[in-house]
C-alpha cells in the first residue's frame, strides 16, 4: 500500500505509471503518451497493460518495451 500512494502522487519524481493507455478514437492513444510524456515529471514511464496483442502492438509500436509478462497483465517501459 505504501508503493501505491508514493508512486500515485502526482508529485512522484521516479516513476509514472499508467494503469492502461486506451482511447476509443484511433490514433488518440498516441496524441495521449506524447501529451503526457513531455510534462510529466519522471524519467521512467511503465504501464500495467491487458494481455492482449492489441496492447503489445500499441506499446511496442510507441516505443515501449516489454519489461514483464504477469499472470494477469504486462508491462511496457517507454523511456524520456
Amino acid at each position: 500500500m505504501k508503493q501505491l500512494i508514493r508512486y500515485s502522487s502526482p508529485k512522484a519524481t521516479e516513476c509514472t505509471i499508467f494503469y492502461t493507455v486506451w482511447s476509443y478514437g484511433g490514433g488518440y492513444g498516441r496524441l495521449i503518451l506524447n501529451y503526457l510524456l513531455p510534462i510529466l515529471n519522471t524519467n521512467r514511464y511503465v504501464t500495467l497493460s491487458p494481455k492482449t496483442e492489441m496492447a503489445v502492438r500499441f506499446h511496442t509500436r510507441n516505443g515501449a518495451k516489454m519489461i514483464a509478462d504477469n499472470r494477469e497483465s504486462y508491462n511496457f517501459e517507454y523511456y524520456k
